[in-house]
């Protein structure tokens, strides 16, 4: 890919992660804005990861290529989608009332912003 298309992913990505940190600020603030923002990243990134395979045929990339530090990205990179997922059910639950699983959704998310900000850095150099 151009550098210039790699630059739109990048911003791409970098939109997600303002997404989530507004999301994270808003998670006491208010409740319906931290659910919409945070969905928001989940459907830009998933667009994203989408958008990486149909185009570059990245499963395609990881499974040719004997590199390390590809297939740690690529792990990292379904690890952040599977926390996603662990996360929209935890904060389903929340919002139903199920207040006894605040701790869990805070860790996880501990776990998933760990592994978002490392799927990003891990970006510019696959």
């Amino acid at each position: 890919m151009s550098k210039k298309g790699n630059n739109v992913l990048h911003a791409i990505s970098t939109l997600v992660l303002v997404l989530l940190a507004a999301g994270i600020y808003l998670r006491k603030r208010n409740n319906t804005w931290h659910w919409r923002m945070m969905i928001s990243a989940f459907v830009v990134d998933v667009a994203l990861v989408l958008y990486i395979e149909v185009k570059l045929h990245a499963v395609e990339t990881v499974v040719a290529e004997i590199s390390p530090f590809i297939w740690f990205h690529a792990t990292v990179s379904t690890a952040v989608l599977a926390l996603y997922l662990v996360m929209f059910a935890l904060g389903r639950k929340l919002i139903t009332g199920q207040n006894a699983l605040l701790l869990t959704h805070r860790n996880v998310a501990f776990a998933f912003c760990f592994c978002r900000v490392t799927n990003y850095v891990t970006s510019f150099y696959v």
